[in-house]
């Protein structure tokens, strides 16, 4: 299936690739490749450190760490249920899966597999929205532009936030220095940034901080340094403080963001709809309706039954297009790359696709031909000024209307991603 924004859903509701680990973890390709030396394994070594949570290193790292665990590896592969250790990775299902692949392909140098090995992108609504406006330091932050380490946009934001509280902490700043002492880490940030291009509000930023710290507090059995009266204070000062660093980093794709919304409202104030055709030639409607709040009231078994639900009107609502604008053109142009990968990748030989948005499947033995392939289509289709070209298609649907033109561009060379590792990994 595929969304209004050209996204590809999967059409089953459970057993999916685009479900849970465990579903994840249960799905093999039908058809089989051999791998036969490390060079064709490399990508379901680098599969089996990723699914642990060893990803945050190089791949060469990664796949040093598989051999390195080669016992542990060989353990849970004959006796799951006996040698746990499985169960601390990061996807465990998922790596119990790649357990039994990689057991075999180490014992005996190779192996007949069905397994998808996955590469992800780093923070794809970031990458896209540092794409779109060049931003130097997005890019770098989000593995668009080569780094001989794979970047780490959370806890580039970490660092900005303790550095932040170093001053505050000098200006004897109440909740600093505790901050500081209690320890942050790229958990703390990371689902605000993930969040930032999708819509974050003030409100669901100080939320997902919250949520850190209660589990944080739970599950890690670290109390919390601040008693009952400063609990809810402290945590609003560090939510507004990673909220500041996240907007000081990703200036560009903020006034992007914010220049998208701009747009967007200038239509919807005319009661019109917006239309735009992606790089892959996808048509996206974004027609919002107001919502009329109706109920409906029954007798069921003598009793009486009042139920409340939204049902749309025929006006456009400028507010909820405003609201969606950034996510849904971000989420029009990763489908785009989706679309061209598969096809381009297809011409190469590759017939089994394991796609979910932003993270990537094949065989391990034609990984190195799709991590190649999404590198040429995202250089081809992220060249473009694709802000100009979207801001003409809109003009040419509203000649009558006055639009401010896209925010100003940084300097990051896109050209350059075709050899970026960290790109998808």
């Amino acid at each position: 299936n595929a969304d209004f924004r050209g996204r590809i859903y999967s059409i089953p509701s459970f057993l999916n690739v685009q479900g849970s680990d465990l579903s994840r973890s249960l799905l093999q390709f039908e058809r089989s490749e051999r791998v036969r030396n490390e060079s064709e394994a490399r990508w379901l070594l680098i599969h089996g450190a990723n699914t642990w949570g060893y990803d945050k290193v190089t791949l060469d790292e990664r796949v040093q760490w598989v051999h390195d665990n080669a016992e542990m590896i060989h353990r849970v592969a004959l006796d799951p249920t006996r040698n746990t250790e499985w169960m601390d990775a990061d996807k465990p299902w998922q790596f119990l899966a790649v357990c039994f692949e990689l057991s075999e392909y180490l014992k005996v140098g190779k192996i007949k597999t069905k397994l998808p090995c996955s590469m992800d992108a780093t923070n794809n609504g970031l990458q896209i929205l540092s794409i779109l406006t060049r931003c130097d330091y997005g890019c770098v932050a989000t593995n668009v532009i080569p780094t001989t380490k794979p970047a780490d946009i959370y806890d580039v934001v970490r660092l900005r936030v303790e550095s932040y509280m170093r001053e505050d902490a000098e200006k004897n700043h109440p909740f600093a220095q505790a901050w500081i002492d209690y320890g942050l880490t790229r958990s703390t940030c990371k689902r605000p940034v993930m969040c930032y291009s999708y819509g974050l509000t003030r409100y669901s930023n100080r939320q997902y901080i919250l949520d850190w710290f209660e589990e944080k507090i739970h599950a890690d059995s670290c109390p919390s340094p601040f008693d009952l009266k400063e609990y809810y204070k402290a945590v609003h000062y560090l939510a507004e403080t990673v909220w500041k660093a996240i907007e000081e980093i990703l200036d560009l794709p903020k006034r992007c963001m914010h220049w998208f919304q701009q747009v967007a409202r200038i239509v919807s104030n005319e009661q019109r709809h917006l239309t735009w055709v992606t790089p892959s030639g996808f048509v996206v409607k974004k027609d919002y309706r107001k919502l009329k709040d109706t109920k409906v009231s029954t007798w069921i078994t003598g009793e009486a039954i009042h139920v409340n639900f939204n049902e749309a009107t025929e006006k456009v609502s400028p507010r909820s297009m405003s609201n969606g604008v950034s996510p849904n053109t971000v989420h029009s142009l990763d489908s785009s790359l989706l679309h061209k990968v598969v096809v381009a990748a297809n011409k190469r030989g590759i017939y089994d696709f394991s796609m979910r948005h932003d993270s990537f499947g094949t065989h391990s033995k034609n990984s190195n031909i799709l991590a190649q392939v999404i590198r040429e289509q995202a250089v081809e289709i992220f060249s473009k000024d694709l802000l100009k070209d979207w801001l003409d298609q809109i003009k040419e649907q509203n000649p009558d209307l006055e639009f401010p033109d896209p925010p100003e561009y940084g300097q990051a060379d896109i050209s350059l991603l075709k050899d970026s590792l960290y790109f998808f990994s």
